[in-house]
């Protein structure tokens, strides 16, 4: 029941019957109607006086353009004292009207006026736009006779477009074309452009997409400028359209080094800590790309002997082991540091920038964004056909870390700020912490050396994963982490699978179980998802140059993250 004041038709004296009036509304969130048309029988009078009455409301699919819903229509009936016996029992008879509708009839016809919520002839259908609240970010809510769902807008996904995944207009990447050749992988719903750029020698190409799957090597594009470089080639991806980018760095072998989900510049940070992966390096390096001007980075040292750098000084200062410097636009800057220990290094800008960081090792790796820190995580089995080194765990403040395996056996471990320790990955199956860490897993190969993978937190999870199987591997496997009996909704390129085929694992997260099990994959791109919008963990593996077996190697990475997740400790 609701009340409004407005100008309505006065009936005449041979009109005081029940009646309907239609009354347009701009959207469900107004209050006030645009549009009213009442209905007496056959007529509809057009006279009116200021009147306030209390009305029925019911929603009913109205203007309809295409299966979508342009604009929702309000019947309102108002209900006279001279109802015909004949009409009343219709009504008592066949009680159509379910979930609580109130049914009334006009011109012996049954009609029902639904509640909030309910919606079609009967208020069979729930609207769900009402009963779940709005869209998120920018998403429309539409409602259909079978369903309600949201349309998202670029970027988001999930059932009320709550989760921002990795897709982008704009990415950069990093290599060494000396030692490394890169292969990117870009996937597009819609046909476009992408420029690829090196800033550094002011040279581009363009790469077209027509709405599928695009890969292409790098080291094959002699007018890009790649082989001028000596140093690192930083690459600047700029598209018309939103992507999925990933790219893999190889050797002339072909195996793979090093996999990477790329982030777009939506999703980067303007803190970072960086975790380093050796305990004693004699020689590392930091890169910073900016991608707004006016950037000011600020680096804090745990400890350095001397900077090397490209930074003009007198835009720069360095003092007490923090060095500050203006950042320009698209432009990379690179810091040296000779005897310096990054680990625990703490970098900040007033602007979201890029962070790459280098060893000895002669691999850039893309430094990842504090909130992408979590405190709960699952650890899936690897393949039998990777050789696994254990967990590699970074926290930037004081915590305890709990570690589970798989006879639910639990050990502790206390780690120190700005810290990180090493622990057998084998039967580890869950690691929670109470502060924020990032954690890898660590797999070997004798060609290779250690193969870093982040694993994503429990609630970075999403319902959605587009992903890539590279060329010439094999025994490529997609290993799902879900809660337990939600496996029948995961569709792998819309095709449903029976789980019974599977060698499945549940561990115990809390008070929820989730189950972990592995499904062979074959290359190319893929899609996976959730019929249902449950979240769930994607982890992808495989052998690199098989056929060679003297310079194989694994490569592995979890697909996709949830960039709207975000730690909200203050440093």
């Amino acid at each position: 029941m609701a009340s409004h004041d407005y100008e309505e038709p006065s009936p005449t004296h041979n009109d005081l019957h029940e009646y309907l009036e239609i009354v347009e509304w701009g959207n469900r969130t107004s209050r006030t109607p645009q549009i009213s048309t009442r209905m007496y029988g056959n007529s509809t009078s057009p006279e009116k006086k200021n009147k306030s009455q209390k009305l029925f409301l019911c929603f009913m699919l109205g203007c309809v353009t295409s299966a979508i819903l342009i604009v929702p229509l309000i019947i309102v009936f108002r209900q006279s004292t001279t109802l015909t016996e004949k009409e009343n029992d219709k009504c008592m008879t066949e009680t159509p009207c379910i979930n609580n509708g109130h049914c009334v009839t006009y011109n012996n016809t049954v009609l029902c006026i639904c509640p909030a919520g309910y919606i079609g002839n009967q208020c069979e259908i729930k609207d769900l736009c009402i009963i779940s609240g709005n869209c998120h970010n920018g998403g429309t809510c539409i409602t259909t006779r079978h369903s309600s769902y949201c349309i998202c807008s670029e970027g988001f996904i999930g059932k009320n477009c709550k989760y921002r995944g990795l897709q982008g207009y704009q990415f950069f990447v990093a290599f060494n074309p000396k030692y490394r050749n890169i292969t990117l992988h870009m996937s597009s719903e819609k046909s476009g452009r992408c420029d690829l750029s090196l800033p550094s020698v002011k040279r581009y190409k363009t790469v077209a997409l027509r709405g599928n799957y695009t890969s292409f090597d790098l080291s094959k594009y002699d007018n890009l400028g790649i082989g001028k470089i000596s140093g690192d080639a930083h690459i600047r991806v700029v598209c018309e359209v939103f992507i999925y980018l990933f790219y893999f760095l190889t050797d002339e072998y072909g195996a793979i080094w090093k996999s990477f989900h790329g982030i777009p510049s939506k999703g980067l940070s303007n803190e970072y800590v960086i975790p380093q992966f050796k305990p004693h390096q004699k020689f590392d390096a930091l890169s910073v790309v900016a991608f707004e001007e006016n950037t000011t980075v600020t680096v804090n040292f745990k400890t350095a002997r001397w900077v090397l750098s490209n930074i003009t000084f007198n835009e720069s200062m360095f003092d007490d082991n923090k060095l500050t410097f203006n950042a320009a636009q698209y432009e990379y800057s690179y810091i040296s540091c000779e005897q310096c220990h990054l680990t625990g290094t703490f970098v900040n800008g007033t602007r979201p920038f890029a962070l790459f960081f280098k060893t000895y090792i002669p691999v850039v790796i893309p430094v990842l964004p504090l909130d992408d820190f979590s405190k709960v995580f699952i650890v899936p089995q690897l393949s039998s056909l990777i050789k696994t080194l254990g967990l590699r765990i970074f926290s930037k403040y004081k915590t305890k870390i709990e570690f589970k395996d798989n006879n639910n056996t639990i050990s502790t471990s206390i780690l120190d700020v700005n810290n990180y320790l090493t622990t057998n990955h084998k039967h580890t199956t869950v690691v929670s912490s109470q502060e924020e860490i990032i954690l890898f897993m660590k797999a070997y190969s004798p060609h290779t050396g250690t193969i870093d993978s982040v694993v994503p937190g429990v609630n970075q999870y999403l319902p959605y994963y587009e992903f890539v199987v590279p060329r010439n591997t094999n025994e490529n496997f997609a290993t799902f982490i879900l809660p337990l009996g939600e496996a029948p909704g995961i569709r792998l390129n819309n095709r449903q699978f029976e789980l019974s085929q599977f060698s499945v694992v549940n561990v115990h997260v809390f008070d929820t179980v989730y189950s972990i099990f592995s499904i062979s994959i074959k290359e190319g791109w893929h899609i996976a998802k959730h019929v249902d919008y449950v979240k769930f963990g994607l982890l992808i593996q495989g052998i690199s140059n098989n056929q060679d077996k003297r310079h194989s190697s694994p490569y592995l990475y979890f697909t996709g993250r949830n960039l709207t997740v975000i730690t909200n400790r203050s440093n």
